[in-house]
């Protein structure tokens, strides 16, 4: 005789067989609770959430969504709160120690199609040229004491800076707490993505 317990059930085969099995085991109707992927990304508002270790983005371009199967970077993101910020106001090495304490980080693989992996790299590019002549104008206009040298070095270095950081940018974290990591990306990318549940 075979014991029918809140969690079992009966199952014949035929010829007089029997066997249990658990009660919901194998289901996928009314009832079963449907397995969520780990790693997986969600929407959440106007934000995209994110395990920090582990997590998968879609193989889409996350700047404009468009199939990115051959092309992914790996992105560490730092963030921090936003309150510390008013600490620049007070002193920025104040500000540099708590921010370095304070923060957060997650890995990122980031999804890319070709023609963002060559804006990328043409903002690297940009940033390091910039930087190499910015320098070099500021510093020589400073010894043949030329101000219009010197002003225009450091337009350059920090034109180019901006300019090049612009290009590089892929995704932004918005917060972090000790799971998940928020991002801001392109609104084609975020709104192919699921709303968390």
């Amino acid at each position: 005789m075979l014991s029918r317990g809140p969690t079992s059930a009966i199952v014949r085969h035929g010829q007089g067989k029997e066997s249990v099995c658990a009660a919901g085991a194998g289901r996928s109707g009314d009832g079963a609770r449907p397995r969520r992927r780990l790693g997986r990304a969600h929407r959440d508002g106007e934000l995209l959430r994110l395990v920090r270790q582990g997590g998968r983005l879609p193989k889409r371009c996350v700047v404009c969504n468009a199939k990115a199967r051959e092309h992914q970077i790996t992105q560490k993101l730092y963030w921090h709160p936003q309150w510390i910020y008013v600490l620049i106001a007070v002193s920025p090495i104040i500000y540099a120690i708590v921010a370095m304490i304070a923060r957060k980080d997650a890995m990122v693989e980031v999804p890319l199609c070709g023609d963002h992996v060559r804006r990328r790299r043409n903002g690297q590019v940009l940033v390091w040229g910039g930087l190499l002549v910015g320098l070099v104008l500021t510093f020589g206009s400073i010894f043949s004491a030329a101000p219009a040298g010197i002003i225009l070095g450091v337009v350059v270095l920090f034109g180019a800076i901006i300019a090049g950081s612009f290009m590089m940018r892929t995704v932004m974290p918005a917060k972090m707490d000790e799971r998940y990591v928020w991002l801001k990306v392109n609104a084609l990318f975020l709104n192919s993505i699921k709303r968390s549940v």
